[in-house]
């Protein structure tokens, strides 16, 4: 580090990049953002005081150190032969499969982080990624055959180059007494030809990280759809952006989700699946009508944090409702205003409060945090370069109500509440930003 604590108490851009670790660029998304506090000199550079870096750092470092550990451990590894013997003592150390999927998943999301903040290249993200996925596959390979016993199909959809997840599935289903086979890569009507070939038991589909959204939003119905017609129980796992509106039971959030679906399967405890069951038909997209709304379901126990959640869902109104009118210019440049000051204020909050509770997806629900100041950042060059379209604008919104506040903050919530509920209290950092 070039620069030490305390040695200036302003530094400029790149020194302050070089004392965070990270590129130039990243900080200044950082400091547009609202996440880092930043000074002007009279010639309009930015210079960062040193106590403003230290607090940002405390926060990073908050984010689950074991992932942190873990996702570096990952990264040490030399060859498939030495991610092999990790995953082993993993497996000793854990007692199964099971528990060593789902200790992987905040690793997992940690190496998406820091490739995300220029931390590491992407190079090393997919040299890392290919080894762990290949050791899975060869201890798979030397795992003793399941000759007798329930069949779980499983697949990623078209275009998933990641296949880490189902490799992971494999291990653990076969560990579980179940027969596995590979589906491939399907589409709604390969799956339904599939089903019909040799219908399994159960299905479970992937999609990664980086599967377009709109692709996910067109074929989820539809894999719904062909698991409903063959009685197939679906399960749709991943960490890519599959749509909200989606049967229960069908999303699985985590690995652990994966096995409870197995486990009342093999018990007898889960209806199949019927064709009824699947919304709309097979292909056709879910058509949600207007902007959701907030609603006490939606509470997280904490006033403020429900309060700005509430102000976001009435920003969403009031843009769709300007498009509608054909008067959106006005709106969406208020509604970008408010985006940058919700990420700055509100996931300040929120990742206050998750720390303080010992949430154990901190990393994850952070990194969603990221993901989304990211755009709101992209949404704002494209206004600048009057390319922005207003109605993916209020799109790519609505989308992160759903997802997110509806989802993931609802994960939190249970959390809280199980915990003994509630929150106790607000851990806000500012006020609402309205």
């Amino acid at each position: 580090m070039a620069v030490r604590p305390g040695a200036r108490s302003l530094l400029t851009t790149s020194e302050a990049a070089e004392y965070l670790d990270v590129s130039a660029a990243t900080l200044r998304r950082w400091s547009e953002a609202g996440l880092v506090a930043h000074e002007r000199t009279d010639g309009g550079h930015r210079r960062f005081r040193v106590e403003a870096l230290e607090a940002l750092a405390a926060s990073q470092r908050r984010s689950e150190p074991a992932s942190a550990e873990r996702a570096l451990a990952l990264l040490e590894m030399q060859s498939t032969l030495q991610m092999q013997a990790l995953l082993l003592e993993e497996r000793g150390r854990l007692g199964s499969w099971w528990a060593v999927a789902e200790s992987l998943r905040p690793a997992v999301v940690e190496l998406h982080r820091r490739v995300d903040a220029g931390r590491i290249t992407r190079s090393q993200w997919a040299t890392s990624y290919d080894r762990l996925t290949r050791a899975l596959q060869r201890l798979q390979e030397a795992s003793p055959p399941v000759l007798a016993g329930p069949s779980l199909l499983l697949g990623l959809v078209p275009t998933d180059p990641l296949a880490l997840v189902p490799s992971l599935l494999e291990l653990c289903a076969g560990e579980a007494g179940w027969r596995t086979r590979w589906g491939g890569h399907a589409t709604p009507e390969e799956l339904a030809a599939e089903l019909g070939r040799e219908p399994p038991d159960a299905v479970i589909l992937n999609a990664s990280v980086g599967t377009d959204r709109a692709l996910l939003r067109r074929l989820a119905p539809g894999y719904v759809a062909a698991a409903g017609a063959a009685g197939a129980p679906i399960g749709l796992i991943g960490l890519g952006p599959w749509p909200a509106e989606l049967p229960a039971g069908v999303r699985l959030q985590g690995f652990t989700d994966a096995r409870r679906l197995l486990e009342r399967l093999r018990h007898g405890r889960l209806t199949r699946a019927t064709s009824t069951e699947a919304p709309g038909g097979a292909g056709a997209p879910p058509a949600p009508a207007g902007p959701p709304a907030w609603t006490p379901l939606q509470a997280m126990g904490d006033p403020e944090l429900d309060a700005q959640h509430q102000a976001i869902f009435e920003q969403a109104a009031r843009l769709h409702e300007a498009i509608e009118r054909g008067e959106a210019a006005a709106e969406v440049a208020r509604t970008l205003t408010f985006l940058s000051m919700y990420a700055a204020r509100h996931f300040r909050a929120e990742e206050a409060l998750m720390e303080a509770a010992g949430f154990p997806g901190l990393t994850e629900h952070v990194w969603e945090h990221e993901r989304f100041t990211r755009q709101v950042l992209a949404l704002q060059e494209q206004a600048s370069a009057g390319t922005l379209q207003e109605r993916s604008l209020a799109e790519d919104l609505m989308e992160w109500l759903r997802l997110h506040v509806g989802g993931t903050d609802q994960r939190l919530a249970a959390f809280l509440r199980a915990r003994g509920g509630g929150t106790a209290g607000s851990a806000a950092a500012g006020p609402e930003p309205a």
